[in-house]
């Protein structure tokens, strides 16, 4: 005999009415002495281990159901149902420490000496839904104004992310690394000191002779973090912290931020607004500067560039039947880069360029373009091989020429895409990627042939 318990919905929040499905599968019948199902749910604290652990649980729910049960259970799959109340003030389910919330469902089938047979479902359980999240900019400065620090706001879903910039104002540095963290901090209802524990870290450094310039950061959400709640024994709440170094005894400047992490109801909305300008905002005004001179369009929405999230700052320009975009984007856990992508008709060649591995080159054929040290580390497929081929061999000394674009990270019927990873961009770089790009772009239109020089 087997026995399953679980939800019918696995979406369970606090206040839900939730039904309990317990299934039984068994070859035979068999004469049951009863059917139970617990659900308990318990939170709490713990610090500590051995005979020094100190700590504090809270039952939010422990209750026992019986089941009637059919004598006997028939051969075959029987399905019996039981819904339960979660209490409204019972905290998301998470084990961070050093607070916890467990949610634990099980199923008995008791049946003589031979002792029950179970089934175990631990419940995630997490908090009412916020349909809406009002954003809510905000700007902080350290006590002497030697950092600041601003967010596009202090209101965020779980899975996405923090998003802002960074002055630090210290001009006998040439560099600065500056941290920028994620602080969990729990107050334990029956301690008087709260318990402050990191919960994600990043440092970057501000190049030379960009100190006191305003720099872009983003510092992703996790998806599984609990969110800001609070509960009988325990109350969780979020800041964001950044530090530079410095100062009396190597204390540099700090400032922290109050966030309010909420349950989204669905995938985290992305954030529309911008975080407020700080003093100054050179890298925008680089874009703003090289728009205006080379007569390309700055919009003020972001642009979604694939996997990659968001570019911004960010310029366009039509050449032709080509669309040219260039930007900067955050790559999780990379830094900041720049991106370069041309967008035109389609070309017929059902197009697909991959980076290279040996074992994609062991098991399948590919299109190459002739120049040998490009075709080892890219894969190149095609419905219209031949084509292909001859646009592989118009297109790709220009893409080697390139340099200033970076790595090929897309290539398409429709698109060409491009990452260079950088801490900062001038004008005069910025005018090299928008010349390369649009060389690039004009030899891969369907157009081809002759190349203009770029203006």
């Amino acid at each position: 005999m087997r026995v399953t318990i679980r939800p019918t919905n696995p979406d369970v929040r606090a206040g839900d009415v939730v039904e309990l499905e317990l299934a039984i599968d068994t070859d035979e019948p068999v004469h049951a002495d009863g059917i139970r199902i617990t659900v308990a749910i318990w939170e709490g604290w713990r610090i500590g281990s051995g005979k020094t652990a100190r700590g504090e649980e809270r039952r939010v729910l422990d209750e026992e159901f019986r089941v009637p049960t059919p004598d006997p259970i028939p051969a075959g799959h029987t399905t019996l149902r039981r819904s339960v109340t979660i209490p409204a003030d019972c905290p998301p389910t998470h084990d961070t420490t050093p607070a916890f919330c467990f949610a634990r469902v099980q199923g008995f089938v008791d049946h003589g000496w031979r002792g029950p047979t179970g089934s175990t479902w631990w419940l995630d359980i997490r908090r009412p839904t916020h349909e809406v999240i009002v954003r809510q900019p905000a700007v902080h400065r350290s006590p002497l104004g030697d950092l600041e620090v601003s967010i596009a706001s202090t209101r965020l879903a779980r899975g996405e992310p923090v998003i802002g910039w960074v002055n630090a104002k210290t001009p006998h540095r040439s560099d600065l690394p500056v941290e920028i963290g994620l602080d969990a901090t729990t107050t334990l209802v029956s301690r008087a000191k709260p318990e402050r524990y990191p919960w994600r870290r990043r440092t970057f450094v501000i190049p030379a002779g960009l100190v006191d310039h305003a720099m872009p950061f983003e510092l992703l959400l996790p998806a599984t973090m609990p969110p800001t709640f609070s509960a009988g024994t325990q109350q969780r709440a979020w800041s964001l912290v950044c530090r530079a170094p410095g100062g009396l005894l190597g204390r540099g400047p700090r400032v922290e931020i109050p966030l309010e992490v909420v349950d989204p109801a669905v995938a985290p909305p992305q954030i529309a607004a911008d975080a407020p300008a700080l003093g100054s905002e050179p890298l925008a005004a680089t874009f703003a500067a090289f728009a205006a001179a080379r007569q390309w369009q700055q919009p003020a929405q972001p642009l979604a560039l694939r996997e990659y999230g968001l570019m911004r700052p960010w310029v366009t320009r039509v050449d032709g039947s080509v669309e040219l975009e260039i930007g900067c984007v955050y790559v999780d856990g990379e830094g900041f880069a720049l991106a370069s992508r041309a967008r035109f008709p389609a070309l017929g060649l059902g197009l697909s360029v991959e980076r290279s591995s040996w074992i994609r080159e062991l098991l399948t054929s590919d299109v190459e373009a002739g120049v040998p040290a490009w075709d080892r580390t890219h894969h190149v497929e095609a419905t219209n091989p031949a084509g292909a081929a001859a646009h592989l061999r118009r297109v790709v000394p220009v893409l080697v020429a390139a340099t200033s674009l970076g790595a090929l990270v897309h290539w398409s019927d429709t698109t060409i895409e491009f990452l260079r990873p950088i801490e900062w961009v001038e004008a005069d770089e910025l005018a090299k990627v928008a010349s390369e790009l649009t060389l690039v772009a004009r030899t891969n239109g369907p157009e081809g042939g002759p190349v203009a020089p770029y203006r």
